[in-house]
């Protein structure tokens, strides 16, 4: 699965698993040589918020003196950038 379909979804928060190595994270946008997109490496949850034409906006759960307020960004549209694609869910309204 790919990371296109995240638009046509993203009328709410989309839950993600991503890997726990992303601990170290400070600022800026995520690329695939900053953590493995491998299934068994995603450890950890986060919750896609928005997204610009380069990268998705994050929210994590290890409060706002993590990362740029709480928040980290992972590129798009580059296979799957730390398998954010790989288990991602959302709830449908019927």
């Amino acid at each position: 699965m790919n990371d296109n379909f995240f638009p046509t979804a993203l009328i709410g928060p989309i839950s993600v698993g991503v890997g726990s190595q992303l601990k170290c994270y400070d600022v800026g946008v995520i690329t695939k040589s900053h953590c493995k997109s491998e299934r068994r490496y995603l450890n950890h949850a986060a919750l896609v918020v928005g997204y610009t034409e380069d990268y998705w906006i994050l929210k994590n759960s290890w409060g706002k003196y993590w990362g740029e307020n709480g928040y980290f960004r992972i590129k798009r549209n580059d296979e799957n950038t730390c398998g954010v694609a790989t288990v991602a869910s959302y709830p449908t309204l019927d």
